[in-house]
């Protein structure tokens, strides 16, 4: 038997309750713990971040870690308050509940309440279990801690009601837990992708670089593939594989936020690029959607005339902003651009229609600070066929300073389809996560249908004199017999 290493009397022994999670001393009633972390729990555990997630794929062992985290802040803290909860009860039962009761040692329990499923702990503190249906049931408490499993099931309201309850004076250092499959909701907008760090455990071959505008350092971020669990039976990741989708692996078992499936534009994340100076010979186009309490947004675009590319290279996104003061972001978006250099901001065609108050248009509106709208087609499907073959002819670029065009691109999607369903997918988008994409589906409206059309030949054929090119663009029938160029007046003389 091993050495108690608190009294150094006594001796570790099982409980006489049968739990297998913990040794007892039989002398000083001491208490060991015997979870065991693997590499990727010890260093999720090391993160003292004050709102942390664990998402992972099947069986990557997220909440047993968010588990043990909740048991060290409760025998911790003495007469705190956590909350342990999920979107349903059968949810909470099945999963955090069971693993708190499997975990939890027994000797520490001065009393649990089935019918109001609370748990009183020796040194004071409750747990309360409850589901996460309603986020005005927890407008009365003050928390030092709550976890959240499957956090993608649960509203986002819920989540930020949750944050502003932990205000229990009996501990300075305040816990949010969240446990979850990756999702594409808010799991990953408002809190993936604010986080001050994101950690993606273990090679996998979805690694993927997440771009993020805004971070708070209270939120950090683990991902962790199914394959990082040794304990695993033998095979398991090789039969879940077996006749699944890639979206349904990938987001599964890779633990990715970056499903793909559903999406009105899967290649877009294929043409981030890094910013450059526009050169101002290239001409340049915008479009506007229009929202009061949906965002306001202008994307601006720019064409190499050469390669016959459009770069997507600004943007104002903005809600709940009168008129002036969009109007103002955007002339200072579009005032650097050269004269004669843009060609139009097509806009939401809705813009046209008059007030009922006072007889104007938003775009006569707009007018009065000098941006005009030309309408837009409005047509959604065929707007997106034609996004869809300039991404098909490579011919669209995106810079990756746009960041909530990014990530309207990574959430604009069709209606999703459950694994197994063999009814057609729905046509059309979902009607949300749209302004951006509207914008640019409204910009590119005015574009030659046949993206190959977009390259200018006549820029073609100019860049190749004056760089003293060999004409190769040029029919053999024109080409001079000098093919050297002095872009000089005086040379022809």
């Amino acid at each position: 038997m091993e050495l108690c290493q608190n009294c150094h009397t006594g001796h570790l022994i099982d409980p006489p309750n049968g739990q297998q999670s913990y040794l007892k001393c039989d002398a000083c009633n001491a208490i060991l713990l015997l979870y065991k972390p693997m590499p990727h729990q010890v260093e999720y555990h090391k993160d003292q971040t004050k709102f942390k997630g664990f998402f992972g794929g099947y069986g990557s062992g997220k909440t047993v870690s968010t588990c043990q985290d909740v048991i060290h802040h409760i025998l911790t803290t003495p007469n705190g308050l956590t909350l342990i909860g999920a979107q349903t009860f059968p949810q909470l039962e099945q999963t955090a509940m069971k693993e708190f009761f499997d975990w939890f040692p027994q000797d520490l329990i001065f009393h649990y309440s089935k019918q109001k499923n609370y748990v009183d702990v020796v040194n004071g503190h409750r747990v309360l279990f409850r589901t996460l249906d309603d986020e005005t049931k927890a407008r009365s408490l003050n928390l030092t801690c709550f976890w959240i499993e499957e956090a993608n099931t649960v509203a986002y309201e819920y989540f930020t009601q949750l944050q502003t309850r932990l205000r229990n004076t009996s501990t300075k250092k305040h816990r949010g837990f969240l446990s979850s499959n990756p999702d594409l909701n808010w799991i990953k907008t408002d809190f993936l992708l604010k986080s001050e760090t994101i950690n993606q455990h273990g090679y996998n071959d979805d690694n993927v670089i997440y771009l993020q505008d805004v971070k708070n350092p209270a939120i950090s971020s683990h991902i962790v593939p199914t394959h990082l669990n040794k304990y695993l039976p033998e095979n398991y990741e090789r039969d879940l594989k077996a006749t699944k989708p890639d979206w349904w692996i990938r987001r599964f078992l890779y633990g990715s936020f970056e499903n793909r499936e559903g999406l009105v534009y899967p290649a877009a994340l294929d043409f981030i690029v890094e910013p450059f100076e526009i050169p101002n010979h290239w001409e340049r186009i915008g479009g506007a959607d229009f929202g009061i309490l949906d965002p306001t947004v202008l994307v601006l675009g720019a064409i190499d005339p050469d390669e016959g590319i459009l770069y997507l290279y600004d943007e104002h996104y903005q809600a709940d902003k009168p008129v002036p003061h969009h109007a103002q972001i955007m002339n200072a978006l579009l005032d650097p651009i050269p004269n004669g250099a843009l060609r139009a901001v097509m806009a939401d065609p809705s813009g046209r229609n008059r007030n009922k108050h006072d007889g104007r248009t938003l775009f006569q509106h707009y007018a009065e600070y000098g941006i005009y709208f030309q309408p837009a087609g409005n047509s959604i499907d065929s707007g997106i066929a034609k996004v869809l073959a300039y991404f098909s002819l490579e011919r669209i670029r995106i810079f990756n300073n746009l960041f909530n065009t990014i990530k309207e691109f990574t959430l604009y999607k069709f209606k999703p389809k459950e694994l197994g369903d063999d009814k057609n997918a729905d046509e059309k988008p979902e009607d949300k996560w749209n302004h951006a994409m509207d914008s640019i589906r409204y910009l590119v409206s005015i574009l030659p249908d046949n993206p190959e059309n977009l390259r200018n030949v006549s820029y073609g054929l100019y860049k190749d004199r004056l760089n003293g090119g060999k004409m190769k663009n040029i029919p053999y029938e024109l080409r001079d017999d000098d093919n050297s160029y002095n872009s000089s007046w005086a040379s022809n003389f």
